[in-house]
């Protein structure tokens, strides 16, 4: 997993945490146990009853043992989505 993680560096990613918060930034580095530091992150809060509220962070680390999902970001896949419309549940936590 390691190094196909180490090809994203310097992309723009998304990340899941385990308790099912998302964040969206560049990729600027991971260490010997996964952790992941992105920077200019927006994280996406998802609520049933307002769209999706967006909180912005100059740097941001997840802990490799919260780390569930790393995936390549598209601009323009996600442009194609109204998130200020878009009401949903938040993502449920992963339980292993």
């Amino acid at each position: 997993m390691a190094e196909e993680l180490h090809k994203m560096v310097d992309k723009k990613v998304v990340v899941m945490a385990n308790d099912g918060r998302v964040f969206i930034g560049m990729l600027r580095g991971i260490d010997q146990v996964t952790n992941v530091i992105l920077e200019d992150v927006e994280e996406r809060i998802f609520s049933p009853n307002e769209g999706v509220k967006v909180e912005n962070y100059e740097v941001y680390l997840c802990r490799g043992d919260d780390t569930a999902v790393v995936a390549l970001y598209s601009d323009e896949r996600d442009a194609e989505t109204d998130w200020r419309s878009c009401h949903a549940e938040p993502i449920k936590p992963i339980v292993h």
